[in-house]
């Protein structure tokens, strides 16, 4: 039930620490939710998962990201929910990631949990939004 309780919560870092979230994510190991949304034990992919993360600089180590890059431009680029204007962030992610959020939970973000100690985390130059 972690990755839903995840999915559950606007901010989910500010409403419990990451480091509890860590641990919560490491006791139930990587979970990827089912259409019904609940969260189930799955096994990793085999190889790197390309993500993508938009937001303002001070944000980018942040737990969540997406698979989608048009959806992290929108939340980069103040498309969504009247967030700041910020920056698109790419990281190779595969032992770092905690769960995948899919189905009904994932409000259409492709959303992926991550623990962002764990991976490189690049900026991607984008002069159209700068």
């Amino acid at each position: 039930m972690v990755g839903p309780a995840w999915s559950g919560a606007e901010y989910p870092e500010r409403t419990i620490d990451r480091d509890c979230w860590l641990f919560l994510f490491w006791a139930a190991g990587y979970t990827e939710t089912d259409a019904t949304g609940r969260g189930r034990p799955a096994k990793l992919p085999p190889e790197p998962v390309v993500l993508w993360r938009g937001c303002v600089p001070d944000r980018r180590l942040g737990m969540s990201w997406t698979s989608d890059r048009g959806m992290a431009e929108k939340f980069a680029w103040n498309e969504l929910r009247g967030r700041p204007v910020g920056r698109l962030y790419t990281c190779r992610a595969h032992r770092s990631l905690l769960a995948r959020i899919d189905g009904p939970m994932d409000r259409g973000e492709a959303e992926y949990v991550i623990n962002p100690a764990r991976v490189r985390v690049s900026e991607v130059e984008d002069s159209e939004h700068r």
